[in-house]
């Protein structure tokens, strides 16, 4: 089944729930000019469609006792394409993915509960096609997290 391309509506109410994920539908409807029902049915489309694939939490990482951060640093046959790009964008332990210069194709963070999940992530990324390799390296200890 194709999916139907976005509005404008559909991007105002991804905005409000990127916002925040609690929004009530009718707020949701309002904040669009929709009815509640007409905003719950594209809720439900955008969901069945994939483009909503999950609601989250913001939180304070200082009270989450087991995590493990790590940076994946990535290295790929050739230049980056999209469809490697969507397909980390798939793996919900990372948390930050940006191109990098220089022999470093692309940096990510990861965050999940153990080591052994990390590594699991890794070996994701370096199963995927064009890529060359993936350094792991977890982190220690923090000092600043802004992320």
């Amino acid at each position: 089944m194709a999916r139907r391309p976005l509005d404008r509506i559909d991007g105002g109410i991804i905005k409000v729930l990127i916002e925040n994920s609690k929004t009530s539908v009718s707020d949701i409807g309002a904040t669009v000019g929709l009815t509640r029902n007409a905003a719950d049915q594209r809720i439900k489309r955008m969901e069945r469609d994939g483009v909503i694939r999950g609601y989250t939490i913001k939180y304070d990482p200082s009270v989450v006792i087991d995590r493990v951060r790590a940076l994946l640093f990535v290295y790929l046959e050739t230049s980056m394409d999209r469809k490697t790009a969507a397909r980390i964008d798939d793996i919900l332990e990372i948390k930050f993915c940006a191109l990098s210069s220089g022999d470093i194709d692309i940096v990510a963070i990861a965050d999940s509960h153990s080591i052994p999940a990390i590594e699991k992530v890794r070996k994701t990324i370096a199963a995927l096609p064009g890529v060359k390799r993936v350094a792991l390296r977890i982190l220690t200890e923090e000092w600043i997290d802004r992320l």
